[in-house]
């Protein structure tokens, strides 16, 4: 019982971390979208402009809540 606790502990703990690292690699790959809009590679239009503002201010909130604040709460995870 001690083993499979130890198990969850530690998926616990670096579920927050992988969750903020995945989010910051999103946040490139929306960065790397708008780029090759605005340099005209591709033609998504401008509607696209707000969406990508909106999706990397939504994936940054974890960063912001793990590595930031330091918060290591489980509720940040479904907050964030």
């Amino acid at each position: 019982m001690k083993f499979t606790q130890r198990l969850v502990d530690d998926f616990d703990k670096d579920a927050d971390r992988r969750m903020s690292a995945i989010c910051r690699v999103m946040m490139v790959l929306m960065a790397v979208i708008g780029i090759l809009n605005v340099t005209g590679l591709f033609k998504i239009g401008d509607v696209i402009y707000p969406v990508l503002i909106v999706s990397i201010a939504v994936l940054f909130v974890p960063t912001i809540l793990y590595n930031f604040l330091h918060l290591r709460t489980k509720m940040t995870r479904y907050f964030g």
